[in-house]
């Protein structure tokens, strides 16, 4: 069986944004893929914002939010891509 390692997300809606900070937190790298650069920077925003709320509701410490924030990374060309899976959630 084949470890993964690194994860694509493609697709930085709501869903996508869900199952890439799930893979992150997981300790994956994540890349974060979508059409517009600007789509992907607010849904890494909107991951951030959710992980500090998870902080302050007692959910997560701020070593994980951290952590999972470090393992999103945003991605805006699918032909350098070279990952482990590939999850589409457009």
């Amino acid at each position: 069986m084949t470890s993964i390692h690194t994860v694509a997300v493609l697709g930085a809606g709501i869903m996508g944004q869900g199952i890439a900070r799930v893979c992150a937190a997981a300790g994956h790298s994540t890349l974060l893929y979508d059409i517009s650069e600007a789509v992907v920077i607010r849904a890494i925003e909107a991951i951030q914002k959710d992980l500090q709320v998870a902080v302050d509701k007692g959910k997560m410490t701020p070593h994980d939010r951290d952590e999972t924030q470090r393992n999103i990374l945003p991605c805006s060309d699918l032909r350098k891509l070279k990952v482990d899976l590939v999850i589409e959630a457009g």
